[in-house]
């Protein structure tokens, strides 16, 4: 809405970089209160998720509740190409969840952007191979984002090489 733009702009107006950690409280300054149309979304939403969770059965699938979780999420992961050695070798210590933590969402707009580049894909499938006493065990994918990554800042779309290991 026109209204929401204008409040955006004057919010804007005077930040030279936006860092992350200024989001929220942007946020709060464009949107201080309900629109109804907003209201109404909210709560729809809420009563979707309350409805969804108060049906969840340990062990058992729903498709269509699955397809309609599904559709509530607009992003992906990705690692950023600068934490891919990082990412690696977490992968090979079975320390799963911190090399979850090196991941960073990223919307399906940009993720196909990135995919579609016209001087070559900026997003790469990286295998990873898990060993365990020397035998190769599983095979683990992850979605590399050949982009500069800041964590203040975010993703961008800058071209980065992907780090590699070297074998002598």
């Amino acid at each position: 809405p026109p209204k929401i733009v204008k409040m955006t702009l004057d919010v804007l107006k005077d930040i030279d970089v936006l860092q992350e950690q200024q989001i929220q409280v942007l946020l709060d300054k464009v949107y201080p209160d309900w629109l109804p149309d907003q209201k109404k979304d909210f709560m729809r939403t809420k009563e979707a998720f309350q409805d969804s969770f108060a049906s969840l059965q340990p062990y058992s699938a729903n498709k269509e509740r699955e397809q309609d979780f599904y559709e509530k999420f607009t992003g992906i992961k990705v690692l950023p190409a600068q934490y891919f050695l990082d990412y690696k070798k977490l992968i090979e210590e079975f320390d799963f969840i911190r090399a979850e933590q090196l991941l960073v969402n990223i919307h399906y707009g940009m993720y196909f952007k990135l995919k579609r580049n016209t001087e070559g894909s900026q997003i790469e499938m990286r295998i990873i191979a898990i060993l365990r006493d020397g035998d190769k065990i599983e095979r683990h994918y992850i979605m590399v984002a050949k982009c500069r990554y800041d964590p203040a800042k975010g993703m961008t779309d800058e071209y980065e090489e992907i780090e590699e290991d070297v074998y002598f």
